[in-house]
């Protein structure tokens, strides 16, 4: 029970009971308030708790919890006492007086119990409240008693009347507790018992279907969309979702209307600074809208950006308040704010210190990029301007989500950069490019930015940092032969600190320089170091593809069973970190298909050999070596399951690209004795499915889209006829007359994988594409 602890409070005033009448607009039950519409799955859910002895509705302004209860109290069969609290009832005699009237309604009251309320504070924690608490189990009807607006009653000894009338409850009645913020009662011990019910927000947000009846109401008739889309930007919130309903009804009550409506609007800002802000303290105002800032907060953030240490309590009594924050894990450390009721403190924070937001945003960027959450980081950087450093974040993350297969989670952060920013920029044009690697998309623009970037305004001194990261993009696009990608891998490893990702990157183009021009030895070795630093660092994509060309090495020694041991590996790395369908992936498949077929397993050659043959079409812009090898490799695959045909195209492939690595002994020895075992070309090459180009693959991916021959051109950087060519090419060796019979044979040939079809390369390709 709680105790009364508040010596230097007066004394209450004797007050008759009948100083308190008339109060009929206090015992009144309301009627139900226009604009806000029933509640039948949260009257559902009470319902089911119709026999605990509490229920507390608790929920900030605009949740209706007051229609809520006025609709309970018209369902219920039981006799059912209202009473509406003021902030004068925050005083035992009053609170007290206005209880027992209430229980009059129902059943005559002991009037011992109000003469106790003529002694002072003592003589009504020892004298009346006993006799309240005896009089309420002594009541023979059951009885239900509505305590709505239970948020004015902070004082101990009226919480402690409250404590009084919930311990004595006689069976089979009820009562029902309306608040904007949780009270400071024995809620744990009452819950575990099963004694008390409580309804919050989650529980009060109108679903779509509720929120399309409002809506309805308000004389707003909404496509399904519309409604999702005013339920989703307020949350729910019924007074949100209504005020949203008057706006959209006076901009035209339309589809664009609804796309209008963004949440800024004044009717909803003077609502919630109307409802909310007055009624907090100046020091919590000051606290909520210099946290709004945030899109979450915890105890440790808030006293970083606020230079205050109490910010844990604060923050567990703004939540208790129900002030718009919310938690975001079970143990409560973490909140966010509304997001209708952040807009209005933020405008807030920007009318009242303007001056203190940017300083606010870097104190919150720092502190989230000393633990790691870059994304936040770059949030908070981009919310005051400042795009070289927001720039410089992104660039932090791209290794890890390149080689982890988060390339759609990188595409989010770059799609905030504008064309402007990508080209402006060198660390947003390098983290574009690399996310851009496997669309297709030219990147010479992108890596003629970012080395503009090291020679602006005369630099003798560039930033080292930026000097290695051209020189690796360049490196990876090996545009310049062996030579010099292992020149400009080397510039960008003497920049990089142990631990770095890009380091494992420069080291994999290093190694593959070494093999590539025959020494072998020397890139065994290099490919083994490099594969123990990427599973160090948990970098599948690298420890994969390090893992497969030693297989390749091994094959060119006679030890198939090291190459399958260690094919198989690569496989389960990538099946086990889901980078199977990263099209840079294909070497991997190639090397696979050819071990596979060798093994005799040809079933699974064949089904590698296609995947490998799939990923092509997305890497011969860049990597010219990689393009002949990974020919080269699956043109020997395709020999041993005795496909002559594919094997001829692979060739006819890598002769015009072999001629961009000339400094690449290595491939010109494989593409020798290849085409020593195939027989001359003759005429042209024969039609049939295994005979489709790279072209042509890139053609048939787009195919299942929506896009036009003219569009699907525009995307792949060719002209329309070369596209209608290669689309007639491609019906020709399917045997089929049109588009749609194209796409249906390529997927039953395992050509198109239904789930990775042309439909995700219709996405943003990059900016400046």
């Amino acid at each position: 029970m709680l105790g009364y602890a508040s010596p230097r409070r007066p004394a209450p005033r004797q007050l008759r009971l009948v100083e308190l009448v008339p109060v009929e607009a206090k015992l009144r039950i309301p009627v139900q308030r226009p604009g806000l519409v029933g509640r039948p799955a949260v009257m559902d859910r009470l319902a089911r708790y119709a026999d605990a002895p509490v229920v507390v509705v608790s929920a900030p302004a605009g949740y209706g919890k007051t229609t809520l209860l006025s609709q309970l109290a018209a369902a219920e069969h039981r006799p059912v006492s209202w009473l509406s609290l003021e902030m004068t009832d925050d005083d035992p005699v009053e609170l007290i007086s206005y209880v027992l009237l209430a229980l009059q309604r129902v059943e005559s009251i002991d009037a011992d119990v109000g003469s106790a309320l003529r002694g002072d504070e003592t003589t009504i924690l020892t004298v009346a409240l006993p006799r309240l608490g005896r009089m309420l189990l002594e009541r023979r009807r059951p009885f239900v008693l509505v305590l709505d607006d239970a948020d004015v009653i902070t004082s101990d000894i009226c919480l402690q009347v409250l404590t009084t009338v919930i311990q004595h409850l006689p069976a089979g009645s009820q009562l029902v507790i309306g608040s904007r913020s949780d009270l400071r009662l024995p809620w744990g011990r009452l819950e575990s018992r099963g004694s008390a019910v409580r309804i919050g927000p989650e529980q009060l947000r109108m679903s779509v279907r509720e929120g399309g009846a409002l809506l309805a109401e308000a004389g707003l008739q909404l496509a399904s969309d519309d409604v999702l889309a005013l339920v989703e930007r307020t949350e729910g919130w019924p007074a949100g979702l209504y005020l949203a309903a008057l706006t959209v009804a006076e901009d035209g009550g339309d589809e664009k209307a609804v796309q209008r409506f963004t949440g800024d609007e004044r009717l909803l800002m003077d609502y919630l600074r109307d409802e909310l802000l007055t009624r907090a303290s100046p020091d919590e105002v000051h606290f909520l809208t210099r946290t709004s800032i945030l899109s979450k907060l915890s105890a440790g953030l808030c006293d970083e950006v606020l230079g205050r240490d109490d910010s844990g309590k604060i923050l567990r009594d703004l939540a208790a308040a129900n002030l718009f924050l919310a938690p975001l894990d079970g143990h409560v450390t973490w909140y966010r704010f509304h997001d209708l009721f952040a807009r209005m403190l933020r405008a807030e924070l920007a009318s009242r210190e303007p001056r203190l937001e940017p300083e606010l945003h870097r104190r919150a960027g720092a502190w989230w990029e000393a633990r790691g959450d870059i994304e936040e980081a770059i949030r908070h950087a981009r919310a005051v301007g400042d795009v070289s450093r927001a720039a410089r974040l992104l660039w932090s993350l791209v290794p890890w989500y390149i080689t982890s297969g988060r390339r759609a989670r990188l595409e989010r952060l770059l799609d905030d950069f504008h064309p402007a920013e990508v080209y402006g920029e060198p660390w947003v044009s390098l983290s574009t490019a690399w996310w851009a690697l496997p669309t297709g998309r030219p990147l010479d623009d992108l890596l003629a930015a970012a080395e503009r970037a090291t020679r602006a305004g005369g630099r003798t001194d560039p930033d080292p940092d930026l000097v290695a990261a051209v020189a690796l993009l360049r490196a990876l696009l090996g545009h310049e032969g062996i030579a010099r990608m292992r020149a400009d891998a080397e510039v960008a490893e003497h920049h990089q600190q142990a631990g770095d990702p890009w380091r494992v990157m420069c080291q994999f183009l290093i190694a593959m320089a070494a093999q590539l021009t025959g020494d072998r030895p020397g890139a065994w070795r290099l490919h083994e170091q490099n594969d123990r630093l990427a599973a160090g660092l948990a970098l599948p994509q690298l420890q994969a593809l390090s893992g497969a060309e030693m297989a390749l090495l091994a094959v060119e020694q006679g030890d198939w069973a090291t190459a399958s041991t260690l094919t198989a590996n690569a496989l389960d790395i990538l099946e086990a970190s889901h980078l199977d369908k990263l099209p840079t992936m294909g070497p991997v498949f190639c090397v696979a298909a050819l071990v596979l077929a060798q093994r005799g397993e040809l079933a699974a050659a064949r089904r590698e050999a296609r995947r490998g043959r799939l990923k092509m079409a997305s890497t011969d812009h860049f990597a010219p070596w990689w393009a002949v090898q990974a020919r080269l490799v699956l043109a020997r695959a395709q020999l041993l399951l005795g496909d002559t045909v594919a094997a001829r195209v692979l060739l006819t492939e890598a002769r015009p690209l072999i001629a961009q690595v000339a400094d690449a002994p290595v491939l010109f020895e494989w593409l020798g004795e290849l085409e020593g075992q195939v027989d001359p070309l003759e005429g042209s090459i024969p039609q049939s499915p295994s005979a489709l180009t790279t072209a042509e693959i890139r053609v048939l991916r787009l195919l299942p889209t929506h896009l036009s021959l003219e569009e699907i051109s525009k995307r792949l950087h060719v002209s329309r006829n070369t596209v209608k060519t290669q689309a007639r090419a491609i019906r020709v060796k399917l045997g089929v007359s049109s588009r749609a019979g194209v796409v249906e044979r390529a997927r039953s040939l395992g050509l198109l994988d239904a789930a990775h079809d042309g439909a995700a390369l219709t996405r943003r390709t990059g900016a400046g594409s």
